[in-house]
């Protein structure tokens, strides 16, 4: 399938004419989520960046993946699929042109990739298709992995995979004819055993509530593709190719890689499960936040930013002279 083009918000704005050019933080969230996920995160990040006047001007752009949010629903959702989507956006939003350094004036903007969950299987593939021969114009100069190793769909924990079909379950139960506005959306998640504050939080911010102008007729549907994600998850169509194990001995991702998981999610409970990074990154350095769970953006907002921050300086973010 031909890939489609994605909605993205930028997050944070810098001076018209601003040089070198800007380093690009593309953030790219989880299953079922969207881009508005990862907002808080980066408007932390970009008032870290923004005061320190030893690195480069930063422009951070969250972007929402096929079948998420405001981007198209298709008809298939698999890891290829949001990776060719991945390079279209690239090479759209992200100045290229051959033969000039990365972050010279005029050449291709640094990025560094920001995944959760989905995100950075999306972003790891990305980068072991550029390793292995398919020509992706955009090269990565970091990886930040929000709780999520490179994981194959035999690898994927079991409880993380029952909450995710839960969630998809509770939200085929919703009337979305009976929402019109968050007051009665709550109201209706209630009546749907929907009880928990984030659970019904996260539900509202995937409503797409359409008032129709001057229409009295309100028309209220989920931003994700429930159908479709609901195969894909039972196909394992989001995750690593069950061959990586055998593949990237011979070629791994050679720029840094930053992994934090939460500890109480499901997949930093599996101890089988460490060191994965290491099959496939040369460079890796991965933490733990104790207290956070599958969703550390919103479980530890202060940890998760404090870890990237550190990781930023020691990259090179320095202007050239």
């Amino acid at each position: 399938m031909a890939p489609v083009s994605l909605y993205s918000a930028q997050v944070s704005r810098i001076a018209k004419g601003s040089l070198p050019q800007p380093v690009h933080f593309v953030m790219v969230h989880g299953f079922l989520s969207h881009g508005g996920s990862l907002t808080s995160l980066a408007r932390r990040l970009h008032k870290f960046c923004a005061a320190d006047d030893t690195l480069q001007p930063v422009v951070f752009f969250a972007v929402d993946c096929r079948n998420h949010g405001r981007s198209p629903h298709t008809k298939t959702h698999t890891l290829d699929d949001m990776v060719a989507d991945l390079h279209k956006w690239l090479d759209h939003s992200v100045h290229v042109v051959p033969g000039v350094p990365a972050g010279s004036e005029g050449g291709p903007a640094k990025v560094i990739a920001i995944g959760h969950s989905m995100g950075s299987l999306v972003w790891t593939k990305y980068m072991m298709d550029r390793l292995n021969g398919n020509e992706h114009r955009v090269s990565v100069a970091a990886l930040i992995s929000l709780d999520m190793p490179p994981l194959t769909n035999a690898l994927f924990p079991s409880p993380l995979r029952g909450l995710l079909w839960n969630y998809m379950e509770l939200m085929k139960k919703v009337n979305l004819s009976a929402i019109r506005d968050m007051r009665t959306a709550r109201a209706e998640f209630t009546r749907c055993g929907i009880h928990d504050k984030e659970v019904q939080g996260f539900f509202t911010t995937n409503l797409k509530i359409d008032r129709g102008g001057s229409a009295p007729q309100t028309e209220t549907s989920w931003r994700c593709n429930l159908p479709v994600l609901t195969e894909s998850l039972r196909e394992g169509a989001i995750f690593m190719p069950e061959a990586l194990t055998s593949v990237t001995p011979r070629r791994k991702i050679d720029v840094p890689v930053l992994s934090i998981m939460g500890g109480r999610s499901a997949i930093s409970k599996c101890k089988h499960l460490g060191g994965l990074w290491s099959t496939c990154a040369t460079t890796t350095e991965e933490f733990i936040l104790p207290k956070a769970g599958h969703n550390i953006c919103y479980d530890d907002l202060d940890g998760t930013a404090s870890l990237i921050e550190s990781f930023i300086k020691k990259l090179s973010l320095v202007p050239a002279s």
